[in-house]
């Protein structure tokens, strides 16, 4: 079971960590066993309606439309700077807001190895923190996900 919440919540270890304490008191207070059922409903809980709502396909989605390019762009192998800059945020975002692992992301991107998908998340960040313009932009995307 352990293995299973671990997997669940990969990205912050304060999440991950608040998970295994919450099971933990809710063990002690009520003198029942933590079965599989009770962490799948912590971790829900836990990960909030986001990442149940946001799929790969929506994100890009949303960001193919903020960017002015068609979703199938960022899936395909163009390397122009105007798919380009747009196909990394949605991998960054993907990352950021679902569950999905590197090597998911890599193959929704038309089979991209993982690896590609780690330097392009790092790629943005570094992006990020030149352009103001490109974070602000970043910063709707997110916030329009989040509302869907």
């Amino acid at each position: 079971m352990l293995d299973f919440i671990a997997s669940s919540i990969r990205k912050n270890v304060r999440q991950l960590s608040g998970v295994i304490h919450r099971l933990a008191a809710m063990s002690r207070l009520t003198g029942c066993r933590v079965d599989m059922d009770l962490a799948q409903k912590e971790i829900r809980s836990s990960l909030g309606t986001i990442t149940r709502r946001l799929t790969a396909g929506s994100i890009t989605s949303v960001v193919a439309e903020s960017f002015d390019v068609l979703p199938k762009q960022l899936k395909g192998s163009d390397r122009k700077h105007n798919v380009l800059i747009p196909r990394q945020v949605s991998m960054s975002l993907i990352r950021e807001l679902t569950s999905l692992s590197l090597m998911e992301i890599g193959s929704f991107f038309s089979g991209r190895h993982h690896s590609t998908i780690l330097n392009s998340i790092d790629r943005i960040k570094e992006l990020k923190e030149n352009d103001p313009e490109l974070e602000r932009k970043i910063e709707e995307i997110r916030s329009k996900l989040i509302s869907i």
